[in-house]
């Protein structure tokens, strides 16, 4: 599976801001810190979660969104591996639901927590020592980091199950 489309409409989000209300959230008007996105509303008609997610902290509901606008709900609710009405937008639950990988690799989610996990990446680029991602809800908005792997919040990797994608 080529990963480099997924990678792009990743890096695409970067600069995005949560907004201070329900309003105006596909602009770049309304930036505040209440997390009002348009990733929760991009989810709102689904049963891909268990309700509405506006107003609630969303690197999760980040993610979800960026693979439901890719490839539509039926394709999301298998290649990350949530029910129906998940509770997905809890990183642990989150987490719970998706294969875990010991290496990581670009399209990978990375989880961060000491005792649970309790914030997601996507993994846009690998080398040797470090990791490099795109993080909604990171600073009120969707931005790049780069991390050693060897970082000790790193709690886990997982790997979507793209090869759901081509059936």
């Amino acid at each position: 599976m080529d990963i480099k489309p997924i990678t792009e409409q990743f890096l695409s989000q970067v600069g995005y801001h949560e907004k201070k209300t329900n309003k105006l959230l596909y602009t770049d008007k309304n930036n505040g810190s209440k997390n009002f996105t348009k990733y929760a509303d991009m989810l709102k008609n689904t049963n891909l979660l268990n309700g509405n997610k506006q107003g609630v902290a969303w690197c999760c509901v980040f993610i979800i969104a960026m693979f439901l606008d890719m490839f539509g709900e039926k394709t999301t609710h298998k290649v990350l591996s949530i029910p129906n009405n998940s509770a997905a937008a809890g990183c642990p639950y989150f987490y719970q639901y998706m294969r875990k990988v010991k290496t990581p690799a670009v399209g990978d989610l990375v989880f961060f927590g000491t005792d649970k996990p309790s914030h997601v990446g996507f993994i846009y680029k690998v080398t040797a020592l470090r990791i490099y991602t795109i993080e909604g809800n990171s600073g009120n908005a969707v931005k790049k980091h780069v991390y050693l792997k060897s970082n000790k919040k790193i709690y886990g990797y997982t790997r979507p199950y793209y090869e759901e994608i081509a059936k």
